[in-house]
């Protein structure tokens, strides 16, 4: 009799310890989601509060409840790294052809992120627009050109060390799928 209470004991503790390691998982995967950047990288117009003007451009945003932090960045347009005069020079020529004269220098807003820079949740910026507010069809064709010839990709880690890389490729297939309906509605009797 004491060696069967012996063993239902022995099972019960063993019931207890399996839910306590269960318990203690979850509840990490819990604290885990609850500080989880959650980061939008996106090509869009931005109305910026700082100057007032929209831009169309490359837009990060952390939708998340935690922190993302930085661990690589790039940006280019055209091939080359946007620090580079020749990417300028190609941006302003494609401004110039589609928009006409452009305002200000270019790019007119130009954010570069930092190795181990924070975004904190709810925190977006634009890394890299061009300030306009026309509406027409020039300037779909300046949104097209623009979104095909940008890269841009950000490297990120949470709190807990988990790594994601964003590219553009999302905003990319958008950008096509709004071109395709704008087509179709346009040529539709």
């Amino acid at each position: 009799m004491e060696l069967i209470i012996g063993g239902a004991a022995a099972v019960v503790a063993l019931c207890a310890l399996g839910v306590s390691v269960l318990n203690t998982y979850y509840m990490r995967q819990l604290d885990k989601q609850s500080v989880m950047p959650l980061l939008d990288l996106d090509m869009r117009k931005v109305r910026s509060e700082r100057d007032e003007k929209t831009y169309y451009g490359v837009y990060l945003k952390n939708n998340g409840t935690g922190p993302a932090i930085v661990k690589a960045f790039r940006l280019t347009y055209g091939g080359f790294d946007i620090s580079d005069p020749r990417a300028v020079e190609l941006l302003r020529e494609d401004t110039q052809s589609f928009l006409g004269e452009p305002q200000n220098d270019l790019p007119t807003f130009l954010s570069v992120l930092k190795d181990e820079e924070v975004i904190a949740p709810g925190d977006g910026h634009i890394l890299f627009g061009v300030s306009f507010d026309d509406t027409g069809r020039r300037t779909f064709q300046f949104q097209d050109t623009f979104c095909s010839k940008t890269e841009c990709t950000v490297e990120t880690e949470s709190v807990y060390r988990d790594r994601k890389i964003l590219t553009l490729d999302g905003a990319r297939a958008a950008f096509a799928r709004a071109r395709t309906k704008s087509l179709k509605t346009h040529t539709q009797p």
